[in-house]
């Protein structure tokens, strides 16, 4: 049901941004069809006598396979550049373990490892919990929870001694390729596939 309203929502937008209009009495769309291509989502709406209208196109918010999961995540950095004001306000709904029917909501650096997450992985990306993890097995992608379990980081490259990682809520604000030492304590990490 959560679909189909959300699917319904889709194609009411869509119709009314393309300037195509249906009278309010008659049902939107009796059939509607999704495919997923490439990080790309396509709507073909179809009215109840069938007749096509219109086939639309809007990007999701991860961009296409083609990129790399760094290439994903630091297309972000234009959307929330270096020191852009983020604290424990900044609040996103995470569904990484949905399908264990838990969703997350999310606050200030946990928030914004979890939006560059989404963004590398796609929302539905299944997820685990790795505890005390070996400095060795981090790998891009990772959300690192450190200082005690006190701050998250997302992890954007992995270098010998040191990860370049990207953090919200650090001094209040966002940060991009600072260098987290190895010998770091990870808490604990989430891993992405």
């Amino acid at each position: 049901m959560k679909k189909r309203v959300l699917l319904s929502a889709v194609l009411a937008i869509a119709m009314f941004f393309s300037g195509l209009s249906v009278p309010l009495e008659q049902p939107l769309a009796a059939v509607a069809k999704t495919s997923l291509d490439a990080g790309t989502v396509s709507v073909n709406t179809i009215l109840k006598n069938t007749k096509t209208i219109k086939t639309l196109s809007a990007s999701n918010t991860s961009p296409g396979k083609a990129k790399t999961k760094y290439q994903k995540m630091i297309a972000l950095k234009k959307k929330y550049p270096e020191g852009t004001p983020w604290d424990n306000d900044n609040v996103y709904e995470w569904h990484a373990f949905e399908s264990d029917g838990i969703i997350y909501e999310m606050h200030g650096c946990a928030a914004f490892a979890a939006i560059l997450s989404d963004a590398a992985f796609g929302k539905n990306a299944k997820t685990k919990q790795i505890n005390k993890p070996k400095a060795s097995k981090v790998k891009v992608g990772d959300i690192l929870r450190i200082n005690d379990d006190t701050h998250s980081v997302i992890v954007l490259k992995v270098k010998k001694d040191h990860w370049v990682i990207a953090e919200g809520n650090y001094n209040s604000s966002v940060h991009w390729n600072r260098k987290l030492p190895k010998d770091t304590i990870i808490d604990y990490l989430y891993r992405r596939k």
